[in-house]
């Protein structure tokens, strides 16, 4: 796995952090028609149906990997780099078919949820908002070949069982990484850098126990793709309150049971 770099001093100056729980100024970014009449703040409650924003790693949509077989093209794997952001290919031509997806394994999960954002991200591109750089590839979350403020994030949660329980039923948009998200499990950072296949967004259906896979895998996720293009463009939203997992080792989430607490969806700063 490789190593995760230590940022310098004045650069960790710059990740004070936009937390999920803390609304502070209007989001820059316009709301669809519908929502125009609200206030967004960043922090504050989302509505169900909020698209929320993930991180796949390579792993989930990987080419020739059973049950979707996709094809390296159907994946954009004939054209990732690290300002990738097009919807992938088989996704922008299926809008409402439903397909099964892997999630990982223990220590090697394939969704990620980011609780908050480092300022930082705001300041890549000024005006918008720090998720909308990052979907759109701003200097500094890929564009331009630079993805420096993508190392050693604090908010990024690795899902296993429980959290992709607790997103059933929510919309999402989600940037696809070519390769794993690395993540250091004992002290809770991961890095996202590193070539994109682009973007995909869908609505999770189901999440399923993945029997007969070993003893660390974990659920299937069952997802109805929906366009990007309309469900990307608008309002985002974090998933806040995913539980970490305890270690890479320990295996005590990977079957699905009844979601412990409800899911909090907050406006992305």
């Amino acid at each position: 796995m490789p190593r995760l770099a230590v940022r310098p001093p004045i650069a960790l100056a710059l990740l004070v952090a936009v937390a999920c729980a803390s609304p502070t100024a209007p989001v820059a970014d316009a709301p669809p028609p519908s929502a125009r009449a609200t206030t967004l703040l960043p922090g504050a409650a989302a509505p169900s149906g909020t698209p929320v924003v993930l991180v796949l790693d390579g792993d989930v949509l990987a080419p020739a990997v059973a049950p979707t077989f996709f094809s390296a093209s159907d994946v954009n794997g004939d054209r990732a780099r690290r300002d990738q952001r097009a919807v992938l290919r088989w996704f922008a031509a299926n809008a409402g078919r439903t397909v099964e997806l892997p999630s990982g394994v223990v220590g090697d999960e394939g969704f990620h949820a980011p609780t908050r954002a480092p300022a930082a991200w705001r300041l890549a591109r000024p005006g918008r908002t720090a998720f909308r750089n990052l979907l759109d590839a701003a200097p500094g979350l890929g564009g331009g070949d630079d993805d420096t403020l993508l190392e050693r994030l604090d908010a990024v949660r690795p899902l296993q069982a429980t959290g992709l329980t607790m997103l059933r039923g929510a919309t999402v948009c989600a940037l696809v990484l070519a390769d794993d998200v690395v993540t250091d499990h004992a002290a809770q950072v991961a890095s996202l850098r590193g070539a994109a296949s682009g973007v995909v967004a869908f609505e999770i259906v189901a999440v399923r126990t993945r029997d007969g896979a070993g003893a660390a895998a974990l659920p299937w996720v069952t997802v109805r793709v929906r366009d990007a293009a309309t469900t990307c463009s608008g309002t985002l939203a974090l998933f806040c309150n995913p539980p970490a997992p305890r270690s890479a080792t320990v295996i005590d989430d990977v079957v699905v049971r009844g979601a412990p607490v409800a899911s909090v969806y907050r406006y992305a700063p």
